[in-house]
């Protein structure tokens, strides 16, 4: 049984949606709008602008009035805008809030997704596989569907929004017709007994009938994980030595607080950092730091560690200090070198043996994701959690700290592999945009390759935050479908140990024989082409 990245994304986390159904609750009421410059604004009941976000947003503390929530912001795997409003843990409130002249409310303790059509006139409210919804006064309940074709949408005609101080324009450029779709270079996941839910449509102007069933399809060019744009071939990256740290790919808001200073200074692509620089990015900021031309580990928004490196007989030891956010971690290997290659959070230490893995730090909780090679996880006293391997199917290589994890966590971690997912799409698409003539001949292997590396990240992701995160917010019906033997439970360690650099003088490393991740192309230690350059 597989799922669909985006159904497991912005469905799963909102399963306990439960919805007020006997209130206006007028004096409570804030909207939420998208602007012209596609940032996610806050109004509050009077009117006033009370927060601003720019794409991606993760788990952003909102407050409004005595509603403390946070919020999450960005495009899903189908390219429209979606927002997830989550109460905070510490202390959930209800939501009572409009978007596009529609209202909706929510108890305490429920997660709400809106998904908005890609003119921005029309949204979709998921109120979750359980629970009750408020839309406009209709009491919506959402059961459990378990098919391949999605339940029929029911629609709500719009209501008068409420005056506000200031007007953010939305945009309103009529959608093209759709051309007929292009046959995807590879399926990523075919759906079997997929589930769904309910939704509730509401529109800005007027009801529509309810739209058919349709199955979800993925954008073709939307469905990558690959390296960056920097060109994959070792000859085309920066020169460095093998003991120093080059920040690449610096987009956004990004600052560097040197070792012994408080001081935060701007980061700059090819800047050159020493061991225990501070990186931290902010809502729009990533950067790559690119380790002795061996190792790579991409921060992303929202993010805060210090890089630690150091190179001494023939042995190589990294420490990423994760404050909090998300890094992406590829760890490759040298001819000749030990390595000891370590991800530390506040709650928990990740270490890795040939791998491409990613750690996730928010608060106390540790979640760490392998998709190649071996991860050991520990916990903050040193106690071992578990090993995060995939299996030779795709299967799971998931290990987290709070396995018994709530909504808001699930949706935390959602979000932010989400936020990975569509930054490595958004590397492809610059090559796939390049005049083809002008690509490399590594360019050409590595865009033929990437259907291939996604195909099994997509296993991995699917079947993992199915298998191992989620037990305590799946529904029994879907848990069943899930425990009837379809996750493998046999390790396969092929990969594990690092295959050798493309040219053994500093080069990037390939962390171990491709094998289960691209079965088409034979392993070629001499071309640097899988998972060389930074992530």
């Amino acid at each position: 049984m597989k799922y669909w990245l985006s159904k497991i994304a912005f469905t799963v986390i909102a399963s306990v949606a439960i919805l007020n159904v006997n209130s206006t609750y007028a004096e409570d009421r804030f909207s939420v709008t998208i602007g012209s410059k596609d940032q996610l604004v806050i109004f509050s009941p009077s009117g006033d602008k009370v927060a601003e976000f720019n794409p991606p947003a993760i788990a952003q503390p909102v407050k409004v009035g005595a509603s403390t929530f946070q919020v999450s912001y960005g495009r899903d795997i189908n390219d429209l805008w979606t927002v997830i409003l989550a109460p905070t843990a510490s202390s959930p409130t209800p939501l009572h809030f409009t978007t596009l002249a529609n209202q909706v409310d929510s108890e305490k303790g429920g997660v709400v997704t809106l998904t908005y059509g890609k003119d921005l006139k029309t949204v979709t409210v998921d109120p979750g596989y359980i629970g009750v919804v408020k839309v406009n006064g209709a009491r919506t309940t959402s059961p459990v569907a378990i098919s391949n074709t999605p339940a029929p949408v029911k629609v709500a005609p719009a209501v008068t929004a409420p005056p506000r101080k200031e007007e953010v324009v939305v945009q309103t450029a009529p959608v093209p017709a759709p051309a007929p779709a292009a046959e995807s270079p590879k399926e990523i996941v075919t759906p079997v007994a997929t589930t769904t839910t309910t939704s509730t449509t509401v529109a800005e102007t007027a009801p529509l009938p309810a739209a058919p069933p349709v199955v979800p399809q993925l954008n073709p060019k939307k469905t990558y994980w690959s390296e960056p744009v920097t060109p994959p071939n070792a000859k085309d990256l920066p020169s460095i030595a093998t003991d120093e740290i080059k920040l690449l790919e610096v987009k956004g808001n990004v600052t560097v607080t040197m070792p012994n200073t408080t001081t935060e200074v701007p980061a700059t692509s090819g800047m050159t950092i020493p061991s225990g620089a501070t990186v931290k990015t902010g809502n729009d900021g990533s950067a790559a730091a690119y380790l002795g031309g061996v190792n790579s580990a991409r921060l992303m928004p929202q993010t805060e560690g210090s890089i630690n490196q150091t190179v001494a007989n023939n042995k190589r030891e990294t420490l990423i200090d994760l404050k909090n956010g998300v890094v992406f971690a590829n760890v490759g290997r040298k001819p000749g070198e030990t390595q000891d290659f370590k991800v530390k959070t506040p709650s928990g230490v990740a270490a890795a043996k040939g791998t491409a893995f990613v750690v996730k730090a928010q608060g106390n909780q540790l979640f760490v994701a392998t998709l190649a090679g071996q991860t050991g996880v520990t916990d903050s006293n040193g106690n071992f959690i578990g090993n995060s391997t995939p299996t030779g199917s795709g299967s799971p290589g998931i290990v987290t700290n709070q396995p018994g994890s709530t909504a808001q966590g699930n949706q935390a971690i959602l979000a932010s592999i989400l936020v990975v997912v569509n930054a490595f799409n958004d590397k492809v698409n610059a090559l796939e945009a390049k005049d083809p003539a002008t690509l490399t001949d590594a360019e050409k292997t590595y865009l033929a390759q990437a259907p291939q590396i996604a195909d099994k990240v997509a296993e991995l992701l699917n079947e993992a935050l199915k298998k191992e995160g989620f037990k305590g917010d799946i529904p029994p019906q879907v848990q069943k479908l899930i425990d009837e033997g379809i996750v493998p439970t046999t390790p396969n360690l092929e990969g594990a140990q690092g295959g050798p650099g493309a040219g053994g003088t500093g080069d990037p490393g390939i962390p171990g024989n491709p094998g289960n991740w691209n079965d088409t192309l034979p392993f070629n230690p001499n071309q640097a082409i899988n998972r060389t350059t930074p992530t």
